[in-house]
């Protein structure tokens, strides 16, 4: 319709965009937000086109043609017990469920196993992999549809039965060809999940390569690297330490069982004991090295307040620093190696183990940074 509008105190008729028009004599037609999604370049059209279908409820199915007046005895060929729905063909029939269960698998992931398909599809599209696995995994998964409906007609129109392990095996062949299309990237902690796909990773490249090695500090520096873990919020965590000198030989280490706490708890922790450690042991001169760049933010915070766990630990290495030549700095993880296994070695202790000599459970890394 025109719009209206006020140039002073005359009226205009400002004639309104073609959309609008459009959107005025078409009526009110839903957003649907997987549209973009299902059709994308590295889907086959014919998948997309029966998917969009499927989620808009058009597909012929005996259900959908009662609907519409076409009344008729219904049985599902498949397994023969149930009348065919769109919710029995593409996901409550137990043919069904094991293609999905075998996708799910393949993606070292899980589906539902009842609810219905929008449950199934917004499960689907909520997995939080990397782009070009996600992307592998809406192809596959609209692939698993195409596939359960083309070998519903073959039974129906053509006579030919299903075979669950001849289906899986087709739909290897055409997920490794769709996949092998897929744009996106993936971490390399997916990498034996792309291995067992048969699919060519595609890695970022790296904007700059930088050297993490450990460096040893000059005399009378100790250098200590720390480190700490927590399996979950509501798990165990532990930290680590390990104490070098100018000649990166072991002068100390030890690991902590920390109870339940936090990352960042353990991160803590593990700095503010190597500091009590170093100043009891006499070495005045310290360098503490770690991974956890909130650390180092709040050891340069001087209006930082922890939380009570850490408070009085806090407030007394804050005393010992004033006491030392002090310095914390950030290494990446591939340069707290030693730490970082040490660290994990704490969560096998019941509380605490210090080390004089050096533990074999480090060797071959220790040496690997010497």
């Amino acid at each position: 319709m025109p719009m209206i509008n006020f140039f002073g105190s005359s009226l205009a008729l400002v004639p309104p965009l073609f959309a609008e028009l459009y959107d005025f004599v078409r009526g009110f037609k839903p957003k649907f937000t997987w549209i973009k999604i299902i059709w994308r370049r590295f889907i086959p059209p014919k998948n997309s086109f029966l998917f969009w279908r499927l989620l808009l409820g058009n597909l012929p199915t005996d259900d959908n043609l009662r609907k519409r007046g076409f009344c008729a005895p219904s049985a599902y060929l498949m397994c023969l017990r149930n009348e065919e729905t769109t919710h029995h063909l593409f996901y409550g029939c137990s043919f069904a469920t094991q293609l999905w269960c075998w996708l799910a698998s393949h993606f070292n992931t899980s589906l539902p196993l009842s609810g219905t398909i929008v449950v199934l599809w917004n499960t689907i599209t909520s997995k939080s992999f990397s782009s070009q696995i996600y992307n592998m995994w809406i192809s596959s998964s609209i692939q698993v549809v195409y596939d359960i409906w083309k070998a519903r007609n073959d039974h129906r129109f053509r006579n030919k039965a299903p075979f669950v392990d001849r289906i899986i095996s087709n739909l290897k062949a055409k997920i490794l060809l769709n996949c092998s299309i897929c744009p996106g990237y993936m971490h390399s902690a997916y990498s034996s999940l792309m291995n067992k796909l048969g699919v060519k990773p595609h890695l970022r490249i790296a904007h700059c390569i930088t050297s993490c090695v450990w460096h040893p500090p000059s005399y009378p520096w100790i250098k200590a690297n720390t480190d700490g873990c927590s399996k979950g919020n509501s798990e165990d965590g532990a930290c680590s330490d390990v104490f070098r000198n100018g000649n990166s030989s072991f002068i100390g280490g030890f690991s902590h069982n920390l109870g339940v706490c936090t990352s960042f708890v353990a991160e803590m922790q593990a700095a503010l004991h190597v500091i009590c450690f170093a100043f009891d042991r006499g070495w005045k001169w310290l360098w503490l090295e770690t991974n956890c760049m909130a650390v180092i933010s709040y050891f340069s915070n001087p209006n930082y307040s922890p939380s009570w766990q850490l408070h009085n630990l806090w407030l007394h290495s804050k005393h010992l620093i004033n006491q030392m030549h002090f310095v914390i700095t950030y290494t990446f993880r591939e340069g707290n190696m030693v730490a970082d296994i040490l660290a994990n070695e704490g969560l096998k202790v019941s509380d605490y183990v210090w080390w004089d000599n050096l533990p074999s459970c480090i060797v071959k890394q220790f040496h690997l940074d010497s």
